[in-house]
């Protein structure tokens, strides 16, 4: 997510408010000051994952940050990291469940199913394992 503010004006880290907003909302926040004072309570614990060099950003830094930000964009930047984690997930669990289940070279043996579909006007049988 681009950082559209000032580098001078800077005391807090985009990471860090961003974080601090997605936290909130997790955590039933539904005001600025709500986020602020749920982060300030859980501030020794988040200062574990988060930099916090300046210490908790006010609920008005908070606000406008937020608000300045453009929303498909950061929505996308999500989603996208989202879809990466599920994807490596997806890929880590098909390579476990193939380890071990067949010895050396031995391959699974495809079987007709009995179905059969018209392609372009070829008759194709489908194939199960």
């Amino acid at each position: 997510v681009p950082d559209y503010r000032h580098p001078s004006y800077v005391k807090h880290k985009l990471q860090d408010i961003l974080s601090i907003c997605i936290l909130g909302f997790l955590a039933d926040c539904n005001e600025w000051e709500e986020i602020t004072d749920f982060v300030r309570q859980k501030e020794k614990w988040l200062k574990k994952y988060l930099e916090l060099p300046n210490g908790v950003p006010s609920s008005d830094t908070i606000r406008i940050v937020a608000g300045n930000i453009d929303a498909a964009y950061f929505y996308q930047a999500v989603m996208l990291q989202e879809l990466k984690k599920e994807s490596e997930h997806y890929k880590k669990q098909q390579k476990k469940n193939m380890e071990g289940q067949y010895p050396g070279n031995i391959t699974r043996q495809m079987k007709p199913s009995g179905m059969k579909t018209k392609r372009n006007g070829k008759i194709l049988q489908h194939l199960e394992w």
